[in-house]
C-alpha cells in the first residue's frame, strides 16, 4: 500500500516545470505506518532529489510518502494493528495541512495520528521571508509514540531568481499540470468530489486542435465551483496521462463522486474507444497496434473509477472529431468518424460530444470567436445551473448543440448513456 502511495503522490510534483535557480521541493519520508523513523527535506532542485534527501535522513528502510513545494504538507497514518490506511494534505499552513491529512486517514482508519509534517515559508519578490524564516518538521510527541525527537528548525532556502517567461510557446510536447495541490472537497454526507480534466490541443504527429485546452479549463473551473477537487493537465503525453490517472483514481474512495473530462483526439478501434495523448505516433492501415498501445482506452478509465468504489462515475468525452489518422486515398486506422458506443455499468454516466458515427465541431467556422467547442460551450453553461439534474443537462445539451450545428448544416447531437439510479444533481437548487 505504501508503494502505491508513493507512486500516486509522486505524480503530483514530478511533472512540474524544471526550476531555474529556485530550489523549492521538499519531501516527507517514514519507515512504515506504525514505525518510528521519519525524515524530511527542503530546498531541493527536483522531486527526486527531495525524495533522496528525505529518505537519507529517515533511514535505509524508509520511503518518501509526500512531496511538497512552497507549501505545508502533512502525512497521517492509522496506528491500528496491521492497518495500512494513511492520508496526506497540502495547505498554506500546518494546521490546515494536518486537518486534511487526518480527514483522509479517518475515512477508513480508527486510530489516525500525524506522523510527520513540514512547511516551507513563501518568499517575497525582494527575497525576504513573508513571516517565518524557518522550515519546520515534526512528529507526535514521544508521549504519543516511541519516536526520535523532532529535528531542529532549519534555515530558509535561498530566494529564487525571477526569470521572465519565454516570448514563444514551449516546443512540443508541452504539458500544463496543476502546480498547486488542490484542497480536497467534501459534500455534506462526507463523500468527496474528485475530477480529472484533460485538454490536448498540440499533438506532435497528429493534426492540432484549437479549443481543447480552453474546453478543459472551462470545465475544470465549473467543477471547482461545484465543490470538486480538480486535477488538470493539458497537451499531455501518454506517460503524463497515465500518471495523472493514477493520482486521480488514488483520490477516489467508496461512496465518492468521480468526474473525468477529456477534450482532444479520440478514435475507435475494433469497438474500443481510445483517447490519444499528445505524443501518439501517426499510424497507417495495419498499424492499429500503435494506436491501441499508445492510446488510453476509455473503458479502462471507467473500470478504475468503479474499482475504487465510486458511487457515481461521470465520463464526458469531447473527442468525437474527425479521425486524425485518415488521409485522402487511404484507409487509415479506426473508424472514419466519431467514437463507438460504450457499455456503462450501474452508477456510471457517459456523455459524448456527438452521436454514433458523427463528428463534433471544434468551431462553427474559422471566424467563430467563441473560445470553446460547440459542445463544451453549451455543456458548461448548463453544468453549474442550480437544481438541474445531470440527465436534464444532457438533454438540454443535446438540443442546443443540435441547433447550433444545424446552422451550418452539420449533423451533431450529443449521445449519453445513463446507468445512475434516479436523478443526480451536481448543483443543488437555491
Amino acid at each position: 500500500m505504501l508503494r502505491i502511495a508513493v507512486a500516486a503522490i509522486f505524480a503530483v510534483l514530478a511533472l512540474l516545470p524544471a526550476p531555474q535557480a529556485a530550489h523549492a521541493f521538499g519531501a516527507l519520508a517514514v519507515d512504515s505506518n506504525q514505525g518510528d523513523a521519519y525524515g524530511f527535506s527542503f530546498a531541493q532542485a527536483n522531486p527526486e532529489a527531495a525524495r533522496n534527501a528525505a529518505v537519507a535522513k529517515c533511514g535505509k528502510d524508509c520511503k518518501a510518502v509526500v512531496y511538497f513545494r512552497n507549501i505545508c504538507a502533512a502525512y497521517a497514518a492509522d496506528q491500528a494493528e496491521g492497518s495500512t490506511v494513511y492520508g496526506w494534505g497540502y495547505a498554506p499552513n500546518k494546521e490546515r495541512a494536518q486537518a486534511l491529512a487526518m480527514s483522509y486517514c479517518k475515512k477508513n482508519g480508527s486510530a489516525c495520528i500525524i506522523r510527520v509534517w513540514a512547511c516551507e515559508t513563501p518568499i517575497r519578490n525582494d527575497g525576504k521571508a513573508t513571516a517565518d524564516d524557518t522550515v519546520i518538521a515534526s512528529l507526535p510527541s514521544s508521549a504519543t509514540r516511541n519516536a526520535p525527537a523532532p529535528q531542529a528548525s532549519l534555515p530558509l532556502p535561498p530566494a529564487p531568481k525571477v526569470t521572465p517567461p519565454p516570448a514563444q510557446p514551449a516546443p512540443l510536447p508541452a504539458v500544463t499540470p496543476s502546480v498547486t495541490p488542490a484542497i480536497p472537497q467534501f459534500t455534506n454526507d462526507g463523500s468527496r468530489r474528485v475530477a480529472l480534466v484533460i485538454g490536448n490541443d498540440r499533438y506532435e504527429h497528429l493534426p492540432s486542435l484549437q479549443k481543447a485546452g480552453n474546453d478543459a479549463r472551462a470545465v475544470g473551473d465549473t467543477l471547482q465551483r461545484l465543490g470538486f477537487e480538480v486535477i488538470r493537465i493539458e497537451n499531455a503525453p501518454r506517460r503524463v496521462m497515465n500518471q495523472k490517472l493514477v493520482e486521480f483514481t488514488g483520490k477516489i474512495g467508496r461512496g465518492d463522486t468521480a468526474f473525468f473530462f477529456y477534450a482532444g483526439h479520440g478514435v475507435e478501434v475494433k469497438g474500443i474507444n481510445y483517447l490519444l495523448p499528445s505524443d501518439t505516433p501517426q499510424a497507417r492501415d495495419g498499424e492499429e497496434g500503435l494506436v491501441t498501445g499508445e492510446g488510453i482506452a476509455a473503458d479502462s478509465i471507467i473500470e478504475r473509477m468503479q474499482e475504487r468504489g465510486a458511487k457515481v462515475s461521470l465520463l464526458v468525452l469531447d473527442a468525437c472529431r474527425d479521425n486524425p489518422f485518415k488521409k485522402p486515398g487511404t484507409r487509415g486506422v479506426g473508424t472514419t468518424r466519431g467514437l463507438g458506443q460504450m457499455t456503462a455499468p450501474e452508477g456510471v454516466f457517459v456523455l459524448y460530444s456527438a452521436g454514433l458515427g458523427q463528428t463534433a465541431l471544434d468551431r462553427l467556422s474559422d471566424k467563430d470567436p467563441h473560445p470553446n467547442s460547440v459542445f463544451t460551450r453549451t455543456f458548461v453553461s448548463l453544468l453549474g445551473k442550480p437544481g438541474i439534474s445531470l440527465q436534464q443537462v444532457a438533454k438540454d445539451t443535446q438540443l442546443e448543440v443540435r441547433r447550433l450545428a444545424a446552422t451550418i448544416n452539420h449533423p451533431q447531437m450529443p449521445a449519453y448513456y445513463d446507468q445512475i439510479l434516479g436523478q443526480f444533481t451536481l448543483a443543488p437548487a437555491r
